[in-house]
């Protein structure tokens, strides 16, 4: 509540301070810039790199580290070693990185970078989260397979509007990614739980 409070103070701040302002990714430098003294100016500037390297940096590892825990161990067929866990870590690290920064490109302001982070971080997990804790019947295999199946189709229909279908053109990503993870996830604890069931039997 504190850094949305903050964070809404800088904009309205903004707002008065700067009309008319076109970038609106350079709002807070702007700030800086016309209305520090030099000295708090420099602390400012340095604040925000400090703030920027550790959120990422931090995102990073904490992404490389659930790929590693939840997809590349367990999938092995024998146990990891540490010297590979660590490679691996440091790949998923630089792929991640990488994917990120081609995401950046493609968007026009800082909003919709915020916006499309919502559908790995928000969207794809919100439907598994919730049957998860509230329902029997979800397994591991389709929650792994909805989440990726939401991240991939999402963006999809967020950067390539060939590929929505026409009636429903208008719908945006996140509301189209909660479909999809809901859609997905029942059909595969489904199929899952019948193949079990019928393994049992056998």
């Amino acid at each position: 509540m504190i850094i949305s409070m903050a964070l809404g103070l800088i904009g309205i701040a903004a707002y008065v301070l700067l009309p008319g302002i076109e970038d609106s990714n350079m709002i807070f430098a702007t700030m800086l810039v016309r209305f520090f003294p030099h000295g708090l100016l420099g602390i400012g500037l340095a604040a925000v790199f400090a703030a920027t390297i550790s959120t990422g940096t931090s995102m990073l590892h904490a992404t490389a580290t659930l790929i590693v825990n939840d997809i590349y161990v367990p999938l092995g067929k024998s146990e990891r070693n540490d010297q590979s866990i660590l490679v691996t870590s440091r790949i998923c690290v630089f792929a991640v990185a990488l994917f990120a920064l081609s995401i950046s490109m493609f968007s026009s302001n800082i909003v919709n970078i915020c916006y499309i982070g919502g559908l790995f971080y928000g969207v794809s997990a919100f439907v598994p989260m919730v049957l998860g804790l509230y329902s029997k019947f979800v397994t591991g295999k389709a929650v792994l397979i909805s989440m990726v199946m939401t991240v991939v189709l999402s963006l999809l229909w967020e950067y390539f509007p060939s590929f929505r279908i026409s009636a429903l053109a208008q719908i945006p990503s996140n509301v189209f990614g909660l479909a999809v993870s809901a859609g997905t996830i029942c059909i595969i604890s489904v199929l899952t739980n019948k193949v079990r069931k019928n393994e049992g039997h056998v």
